[in-house]
C-alpha cells in the first residue's frame, strides 16, 4: 500500500480563530472553521512528492526473519575463517618444528613421525568443526532462500 502527495495536488486549508489568535490547519480546527485558497506568494518552489510506505505486518516478521538470518550467517562465516586462519597457525608453528627436525638431522625420525600425527590431528579436529560450521551456513542460506519470493 503506497500513499503518495504530488505536487499540484489540492488539499483543503482551514483558517479558525480561537481566543483572538488565526491558526490554519488541514483538519477543520472548531465550528466556525472556514475552508480557505492557499496559494503561495512569490516563486513557487518545486515539490518533491512524500511517500508513505504502509508495510503488511507478514512483510515485516518476513524482513526480520531475513535480518536476523543474514546476521546469524555473516557470524558463522566470520568464526569459520577465524577457524581456518587458527588451523593455519597451528599448521605452520608444526611445519616450522619440521624445518627445525630436518636442519638438524640429528633428531630420530620418530620426532618427525609425532610431528606428522599432530599435523593429521589438528587437520581432522579443524576440519570437523568447519563441516559443521559449513552445514549450519547451509542450512541458514536455505531458510533465507524460502523468505525471498
Amino acid at each position: 500500500m503506497l500513499a503518495c502527495t504530488l505536487p499540484g495536488a489540492q488539499a483543503a486549508v482551514y483558517k479558525c480563530e480561537k481566543d483572538g489568535v488565526t491558526t490554519f490547519s488541514q483538519t477543520p480546527c472548531g465550528q466556525d472553521a472556514q475552508t480557505t485558497d492557499y496559494t503561495t506568494v512569490g516563486q513557487q518552489r518545486e515539490s518533491k512528492p512524500t511517500v508513505v510506505v504502509k508495510k503488511d505486518p507478514d512483510e515485516v516478521d518476513v524482513y526480520i526473519q531475513q535480518r536476523q538470518l543474514k546476521r546469524k550467517i555473516q557470524q558463522l562465516t566470520k568464526k569459520k575463517e577465524d577457524k581456518i586462519a587458527e588451523r593455519n597457525k597451528e599448521m605452520n608453528a608444526i611445519r616450522d618444528k619440521q624445518m627445525t627436525v630436518k636442519n638438524n638431522e640429528v633428531a630420530g625420525a620418530n620426532y618427525l613421525q609425532s610431528l606428522a600425527q599432530e599435523m593429521a590431528a589438528v587437520v581432522q579436529a579443524y576440519d570437523t568443526e568447519i563441516k559443521s560450521l559449513d552445514g549450519e551456513i547451509l542450512q541458514l542460506q536455505q531458510q533465507l532462500d524460502k523468505t525471498q519470493p
